[in-house]
């Protein structure tokens, strides 16, 4: 499904909405790709894309998937909602089209602005012939979100814990002598800097050398090998060589690229990459090539989250 296709369904974002698409569309007559109680969303050829009615709600359904339940407003006034997330590019585009949500939302709440999630891990099941999967269970009255009425898929962040700290802590004494030794080396290294568009972007990276992973590691544990130490030291090279890409990058006028002119040289870093900064990028990567940072103590996040208190990044279901 194109982005354009789903642009062009119509908007069902609750019950009201849903009702009327459904009374205002005929079932077609002649085609055997719909029951009684179902109506296209798009041409009668698209019957991926349907609106079904049931006992007291209606269905909007992509393929084999109902991704959204809405139904009708209780006797308080308040209006349930189902949701069943799905990571597909056509899902995120149907359900944003189509439904007006995301995958992670905020909304008003009876406790103030929080957060919606719609993850795509199962949270609970509906059975019998109502069947429906779902994520997100979701009470609504006077456009608010009844945070006690509602729940969702069970999110949780990774923390590290006391063993976690105890062995960084021991690897990264392991590699302090090994660093001290290398940022002794940055001279060498400035010399023999290389410069690249690819290593200074945001997110840029650069193949390590061979047998790197091995070089770590063997250091970290505390039984390096003289291959291990030669290896360390070429690492020392490439965490250089990405310091001084990345200070070039951000720098004004420092040009990367031969294709655009004259390539900048180390020299012309208004900011050169100092002992220190290298000390810190070499542990760093190297304890993140040795695995080092783990994170073993699952902690579950609250349920619709007030919106400062939901992290951004580490959520997991």
């Amino acid at each position: 499904m194109s982005y354009g296709i789903s642009n062009n369904l119509p908007r069902l974002r609750n019950f009201k909405q849903a009702h009327a698409y459904f009374e205002g569309r005929a079932k077609p007559p002649r085609s055997k790709k719909y029951e009684i109680n179902e109506r296209p969303l798009a041409s009668v050829s698209h019957a991926h894309y349907k609106i079904i009615k049931g006992e007291n709600y209606y269905d909007i359904k992509l393929y084999s998937t109902i991704m959204a339940r809405y139904y009708a407003p209780d006797a308080d006034g308040g209006e349930r909602q189902l949701y069943m997330g799905n990571n597909s590019m056509t899902s995120r585009s149907f359900m944003w089209q189509v439904l007006g949500v995301g995958g992670v939302n905020d909304t008003e709440s009876d406790k103030g602005k929080v957060i919606l999630p719609i993850y795509s891990r199962v949270h609970k099941e509906i059975e019998g012939i109502n069947y429906m999967p779902y994520s997100l269970d979701a009470y609504f009255k006077d456009d608010k979100l009844i945070t006690s009425k509602s729940e969702h898929t069970a999110h949780y962040r990774y923390l590290s814990n006391n063993a976690d700290k105890a062995e960084r802590a021991q690897k990264k004494a392991n590699l302090a002598n090994y660093v001290m030794l290398a940022t002794m080396r940055l001279p060498d290294y400035t010399d023999h800097v290389t410069l690249d568009h690819s290593m200074g972007r945001p997110f840029g990276e650069y193949a390590f050398v061979r047998h790197a992973d091995d070089a770590v590691k063997g250091i970290v544990n505390g039984t390096p090998t003289e291959e291990n130490i030669n290896t360390f030291f070429e690492i020392g090279q490439t965490v250089f060589d990405m310091l001084a890409s990345k200070r070039g990058y951000a720098q004004n006028n420092f040009n990367l690229n031969t294709w655009r002119g004259t390539k900048s040289t180390i020299k012309d870093l208004a900011q050169p990459v100092t002992e220190s900064d290298f000390e810190v990028a070499m542990t760093k990567r190297c304890l993140t090539i040795a695995g080092a940072n783990k994170q073993s103590h699952r902690v579950e996040i609250p349920q619709f989250p007030l919106i400062g208190e939901y992290p951004r990044s580490n959520v997991h279901v």
